[in-house]
């Protein structure tokens, strides 16, 4: 299994649309995924708190729909939208619906927030739902100090699919990137784990397939291969 770009991650994306895979049957399953592993992470500690910072994209979807199957196993669950909640449209939206169905509650975290925030951070598991393997260019504004406020927390982080901030193909980081104990990415490594700033960011790495036919894995592979 070889580590790809996001360019072959999006194109993995697009094979699994166009056999009739839904983004929300594979968003479905990623939040289950993170969940678990959240849960395993924090076995030894049956009251932890998750903490969850949600962006407005797919990987907030990712996070939301994690913080919801979190909520119905009983867990404590903590949801902070690090965009404004306006923003959330499509799945992301959908699964900030559904978490709240369920009883959740979600704060928006609005700039400067750094007081309450080293108060939420004084204890808990951190699951950084912000960026995805989509992330290029330079964090700044709220996201920036987000970033750095959760790096400084000394609380363990477990990403998903990708540490906030960090490039996904390149392993670059501008300026700041989650350091993560754990990263949770989905269907194949990404290249950016291993090289540059990728190494000192992601911590363990668990590769889970959400739903992805073995022939598709396949197919992105070669598309790697021939042409990126």
């Amino acid at each position: 299994m070889i580590p790809v770009s996001a360019k072959t991650m999006k194109e993995l994306d697009s094979m699994a649309a166009s056999k009739g895979l839904s983004t929300a049957f594979l968003m479905e399953n990623a939040g289950r995924a993170v969940a678990d592993k959240s849960l395993e992470v924090s076995a030894q500690d049956k009251g932890k708190t998750f903490l969850i910072f949600c962006g407005k994209g797919n990987n907030g979807g990712d996070g939301l729909a994690c913080a919801r199957i979190l909520k119905e196993k009983g867990s404590r669950v903590a949801v902070y939208l690090v965009d404004k909640e306006w923003e959330f449209a499509g799945l992301a939206h959908a699964n900030l619906r559904l978490y709240r169905d369920a009883g959740g509650h979600a704060d928006e975290i609005n700039p400067p927030d750094t007081a309450r925030m080293n108060e939420v951070l004084k204890e808990g598991l951190v699951i950084d739902a912000i960026f995805g393997t989509g992330f290029q260019g330079s964090v700044g504004g709220i996201h920036k100090n987000i970033i750095e406020l959760l790096n400084s927390s000394n609380l363990p982080i477990l990403s998903v699919d990708v540490p906030s901030g960090l490039n996904a193909t390149t392993g670059e980081v501008k300026p700041v990137a989650i350091k993560a104990k754990w990263t949770v990415t989905f269907a194949l490594p990404k290249k950016g784990f291993y090289i540059n700033e990728g190494p000192s960011h992601v911590g363990e790495i668990r590769i889970v397939n959400i739903g992805f036919p073995p022939e598709l894995i396949d197919k992105a592979i070669e598309y790697e291969k021939t042409h990126v």
